[in-house]
């Protein structure tokens, strides 16, 4: 759904929206220092938003959290880096469209609390991207599984891992909030972090992300004979030498004609293969293609599976 989307309006260029939201949020952290008075006027309050305030559903993006200027800093640097990384994936509209609707849903939160929760309508200046933005470590997480953070700088934690530190993270700071008898704020706090982690969901359903299968001989399909069955078939396709990748001198992208016995047929070329799952730049011109450079050979995957293949060595054995 979300690639039907991105094909429709992917066309516009859209500016980077995680760019336009940290420096919102860096303008408020720099105005909470020299003009601390502004601050109640930008804070979201469902009160004065249904007196004619307005601009607070927007405005609200720039309140700051309770950082120094050096931690505010070096929190935008990690978020940009992340965001950045993640288009280069994905793509810019896909990483917009998470971001939207990650601040659609902490708005939708700030009204239901103050919904429910009317005697505590004050407690919504609260309201920030702060969770939005932390959950993109879990996005990240889910495209560069075997990636490697350093946590608090100096402990490394593999990618995969950090779903899981991050939802503690958040529900260790809830259970503080609780214990600390400030029921208040708790509720706002855990009306953000459901928001945020529904957003997440949403996103990688759109994204028709599959969790991938740990790859055990015996036991489950083997890619590396599932490549071999590709070379084999696309040598007898364009004829040509096989060197050891699924590919043939013609396949290499460039394959124009098909012999038969009845004499040459014209097909439709691509210039783009996945050697796992056999889609091309053709049959999916939403993905895109790159070569392995851990894989000897030219072996090539579509944005799928280049983060998740079993790595190919000359002899043949997938080395993880």
């Amino acid at each position: 759904m979300l690639n039907k989307l991105e094909r429709k309006l992917g066309r516009i260029k859209w500016p980077s929206f995680m760019l336009i939201l940290l420096g919102a949020y860096a303008a408020g952290v720099l105005l909470s220092y020299v003009y601390p008075a502004a601050i109640p006027w930008i804070c979201f309050s469902p009160a004065y938003i249904f007196r004619g305030q307005v601009w607070r559903v927007l405005s609200f993006i720039a309140t700051p959290s309770n950082d120094s200027i050096l931690m505010a800093v070096l929190l935008c640097f990690i978020y940009f880096s992340i965001s950045r990384s993640l288009e280069r994936v994905v793509g810019r509209f896909k990483v917009n469209f998470f971001l939207l609707t990650g601040y659609l849903l902490t708005l939708l939160s700030g009204f239901l609390y103050h919904w429910i929760f009317p005697a505590n309508s004050l407690m919504t200046v609260r309201l920030n991207m702060h969770y939005v933005f932390s959950t993109l470590f879990i996005v990240f997480s889910f495209v560069y599984p075997d990636a490697t953070f350093l946590l608090m700088f100096f402990i490394p934690i593999k990618g995969k891992w950090m779903p899981f530190i991050t939802l503690g993270m958040f529900a260790l700071e809830i259970l503080q909030i609780f214990l600390a008898k400030q029921f208040a704020y708790g509720w706002l706090y855990l009306f953000m972090i459901v928001a945020a982690v529904l957003n997440v969901v949403l996103f990688l359903l759109l994204l028709g992300y599959k969790p991938r299968k740990r790859v055990r001989n015996g036991t489950r399909r083997n890619y590396r004979h599932e490549t071999r069955n590709d070379a084999r078939s696309d040598q007898s396709a364009y004829g040509g030498t096989v060197y050891g990748s699924g590919m043939s001198g013609q396949d290499a992208g460039y394959g124009s004609y098909q012999r038969t016995a009845s004499g040459p047929r014209t097909i439709k070329p691509y210039r783009h293969k996945c050697c796992v799952c056999g889609r091309t730049d053709l049959t999916n011109p939403e993905l895109e293609f790159r070569y392995c450079s851990k894989c000897i050979g030219p072996y090539e995957y579509c944005s799928e599976h280049i983060y998740t293949h079993v790595h190919k060595s000359p002899s043949g054995a997938g080395n993880n």
